[in-house]
């Protein structure tokens, strides 16, 4: 109970159980060469191609900046491509044969990560996190 006291800053928890779980996820996906950032884009990409930057932004609630580096390795991957037309402001990208097939190899892994995080908090428990994660979501951050 010390250590609850000692560190009960919601904002930090947050932030490390975050840090931890990304880690986890990526440990899972490595096989497939992704992150779970990666995976992702991917996913979301494949969902709403062909994708703008600013669409991909907003399905994922990310800044469109961030969304922006983040598909600078899916380029260099070669996962992704750029289908804009000529002089296009918003570029919009599609996954490419290679990013399908890597995709569709990370899907069994990441749902082996979802299954095992399940199994070790337990269906209530989960389901209660993403109650939590929901409600979490919905905070006025103007106030």
């Amino acid at each position: 109970m010390d250590n609850l006291k000692k560190h009960s800053c919601y904002c930090i928890n947050f932030r490390r159980a975050a840090n931890s779980i990304t880690k986890y996820y990526d440990n899972y996906l490595k096989k497939a060469g992704l992150t779970i950032n990666q995976f992702s884009l991917l996913k979301n990409i494949l969902k709403i191609e062909p994708a703008s930057v600013s669409e991909i932004a907003v399905k994922v609630g990310l800044e469109r900046t961030t969304v922006v580096r983040n598909l600078k390795s899916l380029f260099k991957e070669r996962l992704i491509e750029d289908i804009s037309e000529k002089f296009e402001r918003n570029k919009k990208v599609r996954l490419t044969e290679k990013g399908k097939k890597t995709l569709n190899s990370a899907i069994p892994l990441w749902e082996e990560a979802q299954k095992d995080i399940e199994n070790k908090i337990g269906k209530e428990n989960f389901t209660n996190l993403l109650k939590t994660f929901d409600s979490l979501n919905k905070l006025d951050i103007d106030n």
